[in-house]
C-alpha cells in the first residue's frame, strides 16, 4: 500500500529541516513450505501428516493442496494434510501446496513423493483366535488395499469356504474334526502384494446328527 517516509535533521545552530517521500509497498506473495520435506521420507508405507507453513506480509487468506492434476482441496488452520498410503496407488506422485494473501497474490510449493507397494489389510469380524465353536457361526472378511481389485481366499484345513451373496461366511462345526482347526484368510491385491491372517478355532466334540427318511412320526 501507500506510505510516507519522513526524515528530519537538526544542525549545530538548532535549525531543523524535514523532508518527506511518498512511496508504495508492493504486495508480495506469501512464502510456503511443506514440512517435513517429502523427499526425505523415502517410499511412504504408512500415513504421514504434512504441515503447510506460511509466512509473509499478512496472514494467509487461502491455503489449498492438490495431488497430480486433481482438484484443489481447501485447508483450514492449522494448515496441513495427511497422505494416507492406502488411498494412493504405488509409485510417484506430485503434490502442490498453494497460498494466497489478502491482496490476492498467490504462490505455490511443488514437491514429489513415492508410495510403496503395500499388501492389503485384513479385518475379520465375528471370529477371534482361540474361539470355541459348537454351533454354526457367521463371520465377515473386509480388506483395505491400494486398489479395489483384491482377491480373497478363506479356507480351513485346506478346504475353501465360499461366502454368501452378501459376503458372509458360515462355519459349521459338524464339517470339521474336534480340536484345533486353523482358518486361513489370504488377500492378494492387483499390485501382487498379499497378506495372510490365521485364526485357530477349537471345534467342540459334538454328537452325531440323525435324520430319518421315509417315515413320519
Amino acid at each position: 500500500g501507500d506510505d510516507t517516509l519522513t526524515a528530519s535533521a537538526t544542525d549545530a545552530d538548532g535549525d531543523t529541516g524535514t523532508a518527506s517521500l511518498d512511496f508504495t509497498i508492493g504486495a508480495l506473495p506469501s512464502q510456503i513450505a511443506l514440512v517435513p520435506e517429502l523427499a526425505s521420507l523415502g517410499e511412504i508405507d504408512e500415513s504421514v501428516t504434512i504441515a503447510v507453513e506460511t509466512s509473509g506480509q499478512t496472514p494467509a487468506n487461502n491455503v489449498s493442496v492438490s495431488f497430480d492434476d486433481g482438484d484443489k482441496t481447501q485447508l483450514s488452520a492449522p494448515f496441513g494434510f495427511t497422505i494416507d498410503h492406502l488411498e494412493f496407488s504405488p509409485g510417484g506422485w506430485r503434490v502442490t501446496g498453494g497460498v494466497s494473501n489478502k491482496w490476492g497474490v498467490s504462490s505455490a510449493e511443488v514437491a514429489t513423493f513415492s508410495i510403496a507397494a503395500l499388501p492389503p489389510v485384513i479385518t475379520v469380524t465375528g471370529l477371534e483366535d482361540g474361539q470355541g465353536v459348537d454351533t454354526p457361526i457367521e463371520f465377515s472378511v473386509e480388506t483395505v488395499a491400494q486398489d479395489s481389485s483384491t482377491q480373497v481366499n478363506v479356507s480351513i484345513n485346506g478346504t475353501v469356504i465360499e461366502p454368501s451373496a452378501d459376503g458372509v461366511y458360515t462355519l459349521d462345526p459338524m464339517d470339521y474334526s474336534p480340536g484345533v482347526n486353523q482358518l486361513i484368510i489370504q488377500a492378494t491385491a492387483s499390485n501382487e502384494r498379499s497378506s495372510q491372517q490365521e485364526i485357530d478355532l477349537v471345534i467342540a466334540a459334538l454328537p452325531p446328527e440323525i435324520s430319518v427318511n421315509g417315515l413320519e412320526a
